[in-house]
């Protein structure tokens, strides 16, 4: 989570993943730049409500993709977030 801090320059795009994935969509904000994106894997997961719906209230939109887990029967989710005049035109 502290890595995304030690970079001086924004970033367009950020893959969320891991345990700490509430935290570290709470603090990435700041470190994108204003076409930024986030993209956050099993997004479905109920336990990260509080980082999507912060990402949210900050006016992003999101765009899901569900599927298959990789060699698993599970369905899963992984969400992009995004914001007008965004790096990839969306």
């Amino acid at each position: 989570m502290e890595a995304i801090g030690r970079s001086s320059v924004p970033f367009d795009l950020v893959l969320v993943d891991g345990i700490e994935r509430n935290a570290c969509l709470q603090a990435l904000v700041p470190h994108l730049s204003a076409a930024g994106v986030v993209i956050l894997d099993n997004s479905n997961r109920s336990e990260y409500r509080i980082g999507v719906e912060h990402l949210l209230a900050q006016g992003f939109r999101r765009l899901d993709w569900v599927g298959m887990a990789p060699a698993s029967p599970i369905t899963t989710a992984t969400a992009l977030f995004y914001r007008e005049g965004n790096c990839l035109g969306i």
